[in-house]
């Protein structure tokens, strides 16, 4: 067994999650490092006036690999939790062409009028192709969009869609953008005909189901599923995740960061930590290093330079807002806002997906929005987000908003360019190049198509089990 300990650098749910793998499965002594003064990341919650929010909408996932996924009922009771499956899994929505979709998260192209929608499935019909290239064979997203669906849709529904959400033009975005914001389907037919449709492989890949609540089970039947406590807050599951890293003897370092490395024969042999209050540094001979922090910071510490990611993020905000009713939102639990016009991006629900969210006639909801300046003070900015939603009859009328707040992290909303995705992929493949072989790191790579969490646990779990 090795005596000198793992190091785990961040502790966000990828990281946490890592160091309790390597702890518990793999029986290795661990040290997560963070630098701020608590663990969680995007799973932390924050204690508001009127009660607990999440940072947006963060359902954990199951990735598919059991050693990881039965960590998640030792950090909760199987009985705490909420499952998540079938068609309860994800319900999504969009608001499209003016109106609320509570069926599906993809556009719904019969809102268009009617010559604009006989195009579009023409063209979509037309393309139709066993061979149709995939995010990693076109150059930009216009060529994405348009091996799918053709010229006309693109400029008509696609790209007004991609202008409001990144204000860039397609051939300047990379074509993984489609599957952040899930542009990779269309509806075109009722329930009926679609289920019709769909059995083609060819035609599946393009069209979306119309009625997400009335999908056949047997589609979900190899899903991996959902889980969201029963007691509202992702703030529980990071308090689980501490709980039993604590009992697996892990030394959670907040306040510290990694100072310094000795690389020796081409492996990390100590690292320098320091806390971040005291400004004392301690050495500390380890055995490997998960990274799982941003990119960056570990370049400098290589001695590399770290190409600046040269197309700004967009100034944006995270607000939440507690109202005395139900929002207008049906049983979504979370939507994207297609339609030019206004500056919500995305809009969740939490008491869809944990009645216990909605406590003492309180309501949280929480809108995601663009913000025409960087410097908009948080009171603008709830009134702003009020607005646009009142105006989209997200909120009813009659509904009073009882308070709000901004989230003081997400001001800042990643634009997928290719430049921006070939810097961060040309920073990772600096790395690889001199990567010491006990370096492991476990981030987003956008080109290889690793984004969310559970992408990120997949593409890393062959590597733990070497470490």
């Amino acid at each position: 067994m090795k005596t000198n300990p793992i190091v785990v650098v961040g502790a966000g749910p990828v990281g946490l999650m890592n160091a309790l793998y390597l702890s518990r499965v793999r029986k290795l002594p661990v040290i997560v490092i963070e630098q701020q003064s608590t663990v969680g990341g995007l799973y932390s919650s924050v204690d508001t006036a009127w009660g607990l929010v999440d940072q947006g909408v963060h359902i954990p996932q199951e990735t598919g690999v059991s050693a990881i996924d039965d960590l998640f009922f030792d950090i909760l009771p199987r009985n705490e939790w909420q499952i998540l499956e079938g068609t309860r899994k994800d319900i999504a929505g969009n608001v499209f062409a003016g109106r609320i979709d509570f069926g599906s998260l993809y556009p719904d192209l019969r809102r268009l009028p009617r010559e604009d929608f006989l195009q579009c499935a023409a063209e979509l019909f037309a393309n139709l192709s066993t061979s149709r290239p995939g995010f990693e064979e076109v150059e930009n997203l216009r060529d994405y969009f348009e091996a799918r669906f053709g010229r006309f849709c693109t400029e008509t529904v696609l790209e007004p869609i991609v202008q409001k959400i990144w204000q860039q033009p397609l051939e300047r975005m990379s074509p993984w953008a489609a599957k952040l914001v899930h542009l990779a389907r269309v509806v075109t037919h009722n329930a009926d005909v679609a289920l019709t449709l769909k059995m083609s492989p060819a035609l599946d890949a393009v069209i979306g189901f119309p009625d997400q609540l009335s999908v056949p089970a047997e589609v979900f039947s190899n899903r991996r599923r959902a889980l969201y406590p029963k007691r509202f807050g992702l703030s529980g599951v990071v308090a689980g995740f501490v709980r039993e890293l604590e009992r697996e003897g892990v030394r959670l370092l907040t306040s510290s960061d990694v100072h310094g490395v000795d690389i020796n024969a081409d492996i990390i042999s100590a690292i320098h930590i320091k806390d971040l209050k005291s400004n004392i540094i301690e050495r500390k001979e380890i055995s490997a290093v998960v990274w799982t922090s941003p990119i960056p910071s570990l370049m400098k510490l290589l001695n590399l330079e770290a190409l600046p990611i040269p197309d700004a993020p967009l100034p944006h905000r995270v607000v939440h807002l507690f109202l005395n009713k139900p929002p207008e939102t049906g049983a979504l639990y979370w939507l994207w806002s297609y339609d030019p016009g206004d500056c919500l991006i995305r809009v969740s629900i939490p008491h869809a997906y944990c009645s216990d969210a909605a406590r003492d006639g309180v309501y949280p909801l929480c809108a995601e929005i663009h913000v025409p300046d960087a410097g908009i003070d948080d009171n603008a900015t709830i009134g702003l987000a009020e607005s646009q939603l009142r105006m989209r009859a997200l909120i009813a009328p009659d509904t009073q908003v009882l308070g709000g707040t901004v989230i003081s992290g997400g001001r800042a909303f990643f634009v997928p360019t290719i430049a921006n995705c070939q810097a961060m992929h040309s920073q990772r493949h600096a790395i690889e190049m001199i990567r010491p072989d006990n370096l492991l790191i476990a981030t987003q790579d956008l080109n290889a198509g690793i984004f969310y969490m559970p992408d990120i646990l997949c593409a890393g779990i062959s590597q733990l089990d070497t470490l």
